[in-house]
C-alpha cells in the first residue's frame, strides 16, 4: 500500500479523491506539497487544477478520459513546519503540524524505499537513475533502470549499425524483436551451393576461371563437346576456320582418316573451283572408288593414316552443334580441358564475373577469396575488439578500439604496482611512448590500494586518447589453485553423516551428525561436541562447585542456586521468613527476619542485625522487644536496645570485656 500517492488508471472526468489504495485520505501540510499528473505531463495548480473546498479531492480544469492520472504528496523536510523557541506556549495544533510533517516525510520514504524494493517503484524518479524514456547520459553520476538499458539497446542497434558493401539491415525493429543482418544476395546464393559444388568451384584456380571470362557459348553450345575423345591439339585445328556449320556438316558421314582429308592441306584452288564439286550426286562410296589411283592423289591416298575415332564421334554432331563448335576459339575450347563441372554448377558462371574489388549490392560480381577476407576483417573491426598488452607500462599510443571509440577491451597480463587512490583512479600505468595513462572508475575495495605482482587487470577504452575505465580484475593462477586445494581440503575436513564416522578421522576433523544435529570435532581420540541445538547435547566434565556434566544442567544448576531478582535495575529477593524458620546457620548467610522486619547474617556463631537503618527518614531505629536465644557482643563493640525488653528463661546475652550494651 502507498501511504501517499494514488494512480488512476483508464480514468475519465475532472474529480479524483486524495485517498490511497487502502482508502486512507491523502493528508497534507500545504497544497504545494501535493503533485498532479496526467499521462505522465506535470499539471500546475490554478492553471491546470484546483482543490475542491474541503481539501479532499483534486478537480481538473479540463476533464480526461481513458487517462493515468496520478496524486503525490512530497512533504519539505528543508525547514520545520513548526519552530519552537524558549517560552513558547505549546498548542496541540502545532505539536500535531510538527508530527505530521516527520510523519508524512517518513510515509513518503517508506513508499519510495517499498516500491524499491519490491520492484513495484519508479526508479527514474530519483535524479540519479535513467528511465527509458529520458536522454541518455553516459558518466559514472548515473545509473539505469531496465528500461533505460532497453532504450539505449535499442538506440545502438538502429543507429549505430548500420549496413554497407554486401551487407544489408533488412530489420530494423529491436522494438519488435529483433535485428536482422543480411548478406548480399550472390553471396546467399554461393551459400546454397550443394556440398559438391562448391567444393569444386573453391578447386579451381584463377587461370581456369579466367578462360570463361568473356565465353558467350551456351549450355547447347557446350553440351557439343560432350563425349568429344579429340585431343586439345585436334580440336586446336579448328581455331581461325571461317566456314560455316553448312560447310562443316559436309564432312557429315565421311569415312576419309584424317589422312585422307589432310590432302586437300595446301591446295590452291579457289572456293569457286571446289564448288565445283556442288551437285555432285556420286555417293561417299563412289567418290571412294577413286582408292587406288596411281596418281598424285593416289599417293595422298596412299599415305592416309588410320581412321580416328574422335573425327568419327565429331562426325555425329547435329548441324547447330557442330557450327558453335566450329565458332569456338583455341583458348575457350583449352577452358573445358580438366573440367568435371556438371552442366548446371557451369550455369551458375553464367553473366557473372571473379573480382577482388566487387560491388557489393551487385548480383553478377564474384568476390575473390581475398575481397570476402578484407570485407569480413572490415565487420568485425566495426564490432569492436580485444587488445592483450604485457604490463601496466605497455598500453599502446593510439586508441586500441577500431573505430577510435569506446568498448574495446584491453587485458593486462599483470597489472602488478599499479596504484589506485582513494577516489578509484589510477594515473601510474604508462604507454609505449611514456604517456601518462589513466583508469577510473576502480570498485571501493580497490580504492586506496596497489595491486599485487601476478595480478590480470582487464580495462575498456573510452573515446579519450590514453584514458580507461576499470571492467574486472583477474586472479593469479596461484590464487585460483590455492583456492581450488583450499575447496578440496575443506571437502576432505567436513562430512555429513548419520553417525560420527570411526575411519579416516585426522585431528580437527568436521562432522554434521544429522541423527543428533549436533557438530562435533576430532580431538584426536574422541569425537566432541563444538555446537548443537540443545544446551544438554554439549557435554564436560563435572569440576569445582559443578555436579553437572553438560551445559544445561550446568545452566539449571546454577539458576537453582542464584540469587533471584525483580528486574536488571529491581532489587535482589532474598530468603525471608520468621527466627523460627531460620535454616542451619553457616558463616555469610543472609536472609530476612520477618520478626523484626530486618535483615540478618550469620557471623559463624550468632545471627544478628545487618546495616541498623533507620525507618521514617532515617529519625526511627526499631528492635524486637525480646530476646529469645543467646547472644554474645562482639568484642570492642556496642550495642543499644531500647525497653521494655524480655530476655526468655534460660536466655544468656553475654557482654565481653571491652564491649558495652545500653538499654534505654
Amino acid at each position: 500500500m502507498a501511504f501517499a500517492s494514488i494512480t488512476y488508471t483508464s480514468a475519465s472526468g475532472t474529480t479524483f479523491a486524495l485517498t490511497n489504495s487502502d482508502g486512507n485520505a491523502i493528508e497534507y501540510l500545504r497544497q504545494s506539497d501535493i503533485s498532479v499528473t496526467v499521462n505522465g505531463t506535470l499539471q500546475t495548480l490554478t492553471t491546470d487544477y484546483t482543490f475542491n473546498a474541503a481539501g479532499t479531492s483534486i478537480v481538473l480544469n479540463s476533464a480526461v478520459s481513458n487517462a493515468t492520472v496520478v496524486l503525490a504528496r512530497t512533504t519539505s523536510i528543508t525547514d520545520a513546519t513548526v519552530s519552537f523557541t524558549a517560552g513558547s506556549t505549546l498548542t496541540a495544533q502545532d505539536l500535531n503540524n510538527s508530527d505530521r510533517q516527520n510523519r508524512f516525510a517518513l510515509q513518503e520514504f517508506s513508499d519510495t524505499y517499498g516500491g524499491l524494493t519490491t520492484g513495484t517503484g519508479d526508479l527514474s524518479a530519483l535524479a540519479g537513475f535513467i528511465g527509458g524514456s529520458e536522454t541518455w547520459t553516459s558518466d559514472d553520476a548515473h545509473a539505469a533502470t531496465t528500461a533505460g538499458i532497453d532504450a539505449r539497446i535499442d538506440t545502438a542497434l538502429t543507429t549505430d549499425i548500420s549496413g554497407g558493401d554486401g551487407v544489408t539491415i533488412t530489420t530494423d525493429t529491436p522494438s519488435a524483436g529483433q535485428v536482422r543482418v543480411d548478406l548480399d544476395a550472390d553471396i546467399a546464393t554461393l551459400r546454397n551451393m550443394q556440398a559438391g559444388a562448391a567444393t569444386t568451384l573453391a578447386a579451381l584456380t584463377s587461370t581456369e576461371l579466367g578462360i570463361l571470362d568473356g565465353a558467350t557459348v551456351t549450355t547447347a553450345e557446350l553440351n557439343t563437346l560432350d563425349g568429344v575423345t579429340a585431343t586439345a591439339a585436334e580440336i586446336n585445328l579448328l581455331d581461325g576456320v571461317t566456314a560455316t556449320t553448312g560447310e562443316l556438316n559436309v564432312l557429315d558421314g565421311v569415312t576419309a582418316s584424317t589422312a585422307e582429308l589432310n590432302i586437300l592441306d595446301g591446295v590452291t584452288a579457289t572456293a569457286t573451283e571446289l564448288n565445283t564439286l556442288d551437285g555432285i550426286t556420286a555417293t561417299t562410296a563412289e567418290l571412294n572408288f577413286v582408292d587406288g589411283v596411281t596418281s598424285n592423289v593416289q599417293n595422298q591416298i596412299d599415305g592416309k593414316q588410320p581412321l580416328d575415332a574422335e573425327l568419327t564421334e565429331l562426325a555425329t554432331m547435329s548441324s547447330g552443334t557442330a557450327s558453335a563448335l566450329a565458332d569456338l576459339t583455341q583458348a575457350e575450347v583449352q577452358v573445358l580441358d580438366g573440367a568435371t563441372l556438371s552442366t548446371a554448377e557451369l550455369n551458375q558462371l553464367d553473366g557473372n564475373s571473379l573480382t577482388n574489388s566487387p560491388t557489393w549490392t551487385s548480383t553478377t560480381d564474384y568476390p575473390s577469396a581475398s575481397a570476402v577476407n578484407t570485407r569480413f576483417v572490415g565487420l568485425m573491426d566495426a564490432i569492436g575488439g580485444f587488445v592483450a598488452i604485457a604490463d601496466d607500462q605497455s598500453f599502446p599510443t593510439t586508441n586500441p578500439d577500431p573505430s577510435d571509440n569506446a568498448g574495446t577491451v584491453v587485458s593486462i597480463s599483470d597489472a602488478g604496482g599499479l596504484v589506485i587512490d582513494g577516489s578509484g583512479e589510477s594515473t601510474t600505468g604508462r604507454t609505449t611512448g611514456a604517456d601518462v595513462v589513466t583508469i577510473t572508475g576502480f570498485p571501493a575495495n580497490l580504492q586506496s590500494t596497489t595491486l599485487s605482482a601476478g595480478l590480470g587487470l582487464q580495462v575498456q577504452t573510452t573515446t579519450t586518447l590514453n584514458t580507461y575505465t576499470y571492467h574486472k580484475l583477474i586472479a593469479k593462477e596461484s590464487d585460483v589453485i590455492q583456492l581450488s586445494q583450499d575447496i578440496e581440503d575443506f571437502g576432505n575436513r567436513y562430512r555429513v553423516s548419520t553417525t560420527n564416522p570411526t575411519t579416516d578421522n585426522d585431528e580437527g576433523d568436521l562432522v554434521y551428525n544429522t541423527t543428533d544435529d549436533v557438530l562435533r570435532v576430532f580431538d584426536g581420540t574422541n569425537w566432541v561436541t563444538a555446537a548443537a541445538a540443545n544446551a544438554s547435547q554439549v557435554a564436560f566434565s563435572a569440576g569445582g562447585d559443578l555436579a553437572a556434566t553438560d551445559v544445561q544442567a550446568a545452566i539449571d544448576e546454577l539458576d537453582d542456586e542464584k540469587v533471584p531478582r525483580t528486574a536488571t535495575t529491581g532489587a535482589a529477593v532474598v530468603p525471608a521468613g520468621t527466627e523460627a524458620q531460620r535454616p542451619t546457620g553457616v558463616a555469610g548467610h543472609l536472609r530476612f527476619n520477618s520478626d523484626t522486619a530486618s535483615f540478618e547474617g550469620y557471623n559463624g556463631t550468632d545471627w544478628g542485625n545487618i546495616g541498623g537503618g533507620a525507618s521514617a527518614g532515617g529519625a526511627i531505629y526499631e528492635n524486637s522487644n525480646s530476646i529469645d536465644e543467646d547472644y554474645t557482643l562482639t568484642a570492642n563493640t556496642n550495642g543499644m536496645s531500647v525497653s521494655p525488653l524480655t530476655i526468655a528463661s534460660g536466655v544468656t546475652v553475654t557482654i565481653p570485656s571491652g564491649a558495652a550494651w545500653v538499654i534505654l
